[in-house]
């Protein structure tokens, strides 16, 4: 009989321990080198890689509230499957009714619409049919993929006078996987569970920026 090679040999905690300094995709194509290394306890190194990757993502941060949501939506899955879950839902470009009334959103002004950062900064959100910003009476709205967001229909949003009530608003994604809903007059951009912002400061949306006459 064949010893054992000295890997082969190697206690799991050892494996474990190489496999912790590995990026996910590497890890990833170690589960399935060979039947040893997928029947490693690996789920918490995928929970530390997922709390890493996400930490700059106010949607999927990994916060209580989206531990919860995990436990939910994906029960009794590993930690691999939820990071390549959200790999996956993360890198879509496309919006979906769910997204934007599930989600909380941040509203302001451009600077040439009279923006001042977080001073005009206000929290906002979205039902099925209608745009909800303190002190504004609500806005209709339709959700037009994959474009953006625009008023509903005259009939519906109209100003009285057989106009839209609000322009056609672009909508794209930001680099922390927040979507931008914008126009050259207002951005809204959603946030997280707790209102948590990104990094996102375009368009004046949190800094001040002094407009010249």
């Amino acid at each position: 009989m064949e010893e054992a090679s000295t890997i082969d040999s190697l206690a799991d905690e050892l494996w474990v321990s190489i496999a912790a300094f590995l990026p996910a995709a590497d890890l990833l194509r170690f589960g399935s080198a060979c039947r040893r290394a997928h029947g490693l306890p690996t789920d918490a190194l995928w929970r530390a890689l997922c709390e890493m990757r996400w930490a700059g993502w106010p949607h999927y941060k990994l916060s209580p509230a989206r531990e919860a949501w995990l436990e939910e939506r994906l029960p009794a899955t590993t930690w691999c499957a939820r990071y390549q879950h959200t790999e996956t839902d993360a890198a879509r470009t496309t919006m979906t009714h769910e997204d934007v009334c599930s989600l909380n959103w941040h509203f302001n002004f451009t600077p040439s619409a009279g923006g001042q950062g977080k001073k005009s900064l206000m929290k906002a959100s979205f039902s099925e049919t209608q745009l909800f910003i303190p002190e504004f009476a609500p806005l209709d709205y339709q959700l037009v993929t994959p474009g953006g967001i625009g008023a509903a229909a005259p009939e519906a949003a109209g100003d009285g006078n057989g106009g839209a009530l609000y322009a056609f608003h672009s909508l794209r994604l930001a680099d922390s996987r927040c979507w931008l809903v914008y126009n050259d007059n207002v951005t809204l951009v959603s946030c997280g569970p707790d209102f948590e912002l990104g990094d996102y400061d375009e368009r004046g949306f949190l800094t001040y920026m002094h407009m010249h006459q």
